[in-house]
């Protein structure tokens, strides 16, 4: 029963990130809290950040995911406490940036000034 949500679609820029959230839940539909969460993610060139805390009280870990390439990658989960791998699976859509959004630099003239 336990889930892993992410933001699906980010710029491959390595710079933007997809906030993965690992949400542990027992047979009972009870979050598990206390437990530690790594996360793997598909593909390559990923800059990868583990959990920094285990599973809250409401059974949640966060990570987050960057990358350089674009494409689809798939994010899967384990509870490293229990050695339990995380049935569920979340995908991340990384896309080329906008080239409307990139600024070119300005030119600035110069001019000695005036006597």
């Amino acid at each position: 029963l336990s889930r892993i949500a992410a933001i699906s679609t980010v710029t491959a820029d390595g710079i933007a990130v997809s906030i993965i959230r690992v949400t542990l839940i027992n047979g009972d539909r009870a979050p598990v809290s206390g437990k530690t969460v790594t996360i793997e993610v598909s593909g390559e060139k990923n800059v990868i950040t583990q959990p920094k805390t285990p599973t809250d009280e409401n059974g949640v870990a966060i990570a987050q995911v960057a990358s350089t390439v674009t494409g689809i990658k798939v994010v899967t989960a384990k509870d490293t406490t229990d050695d339990v791998t995380i049935t569920d699976q979340a995908t991340i859509i990384f896309v080329a940036g906008s080239p409307a959004k990139r600024r070119s630099p300005r030119c600035v003239a110069i001019r000695p000034p005036m006597e």
